[in-house]
């Protein structure tokens, strides 16, 4: 069971003890029951870290452990902090896209000679990859689904029409570019637009689709991403809800758009920062490897 710091997403129940929860609002319950959740969750964490406390000395990794806890403290203030968006140019975009999309699909729809679910993974299989003769465009795939990879003789149903599947045939086909250009405005819209002003989505499974109510993940203006400091296989942390690592660089109109959102509170400037070879500097500080230590001392590379 989780309490979100934004008061909604609970995760548990009355009793303490199911995996179902009656509300996903804190406020929907009782003073006693939230004191008596975040006693036990500060009580077992306690616990937890005065058995791993003595293995992370035994293990000789107190470096290790104090870099963490430094670096901890920098992801509270930063989630606690939050960043501040422009709330009326992410209105106007979100209404740019939404427009964008719908002028697209017009064109989707003339290319193809047809309506049909631009969602449906079924459906744009058939358009692209089927025979000519069965009213398809013949492409030759490569990139198999999951599914398909297991089949000896697989057919063009097994192919994907992902994105990625479809990047080996841009400017081929201008069906296919009508739909890289409606895929990519989409993924703008479900990934910044509606869950930033909050809204419908639609969500397409086995060629049905269904339109789900997401709400904002805004609170008074600001966006509080979720820091995980062992999110990545290489070591660096990652973000969510939402992913604040992702946001599209300034290389078009859109995405320099969804950039701008992020503005500074009043009286601050944004800035750009990076370091300097910061992971071989840090193994020179903990090693205290001599030859790498004057290096860095001395201006060395």
């Amino acid at each position: 069971f989780f309490f979100s710091s934004r008061r909604r997403h609970t995760r548990c129940s009355r009793d303490w003890s199911s995996d179902e929860c009656s509300s996903d609002l804190v406020e929907d319950y009782t003073f006693d029951e939230v004191a008596k959740y975040s006693y036990l969750d500060a009580k077992y964490t306690f616990l937890l870290w005065k058995t791993i406390a003595p293995k992370i000395t035994e293990a000789e990794v107190d470096k290790v452990m104090a870099l963490e806890m430094d670096v901890l403290r920098v992801l509270c203030d930063m989630k606690i902090t939050g960043a501040n968006i422009d709330m009326e140019q992410l209105k106007i975009l979100g209404a740019k896209l939404e427009q964008d999309l719908e002028d697209v699909k017009a064109k989707i729809y003339s290319i193809a000679g047809q309506v049909f679910n631009i969602n449906s993974t079924s459906e744009k299989q058939h358009l692209l990859y089927s025979p000519k003769e069965e009213g398809g465009r013949g492409l030759k795939p490569k990139m198999l689904t999951g599914k398909g990879a297991t089949k000896e003789n697989p057919v063009y149903t097994d192919y994907s029409v992902s994105s990625e599947a479809l990047e080996e045939f841009r400017e081929k086909d201008e069906l296919v570019d009508a739909i890289l250009e409606y895929q990519d405005l989409s993924k703008l819209v479900s990934t910044y637009v509606i869950p930033y002003l909050g809204g419908e989505v639609v969500r397409t499974l086995k060629g049905k689709s269904k339109v789900e109510m997401k709400e904002s993940m805004l609170i008074n203006g600001k966006v509080y991403g979720d820091f995980v400091q062992w999110g990545a296989e290489t070591g660096r942390f990652s973000s969510r809800n939402p992913n604040l690592q992702n946001i599209p660089n300034a290389s078009t109109s859109n995405g320099k758009a969804i950039r701008n959102l992020f503005v500074a509170p009043e009286g601050y400037k944004l800035i750009v920062a990076d370091y300097s070879q910061i992971e071989p500097r840090i193994i020179a500080s903990m090693s205290g490897d001599p030859i790498m230590m004057e290096n860095y001392m001395t201006g060395g590379d």
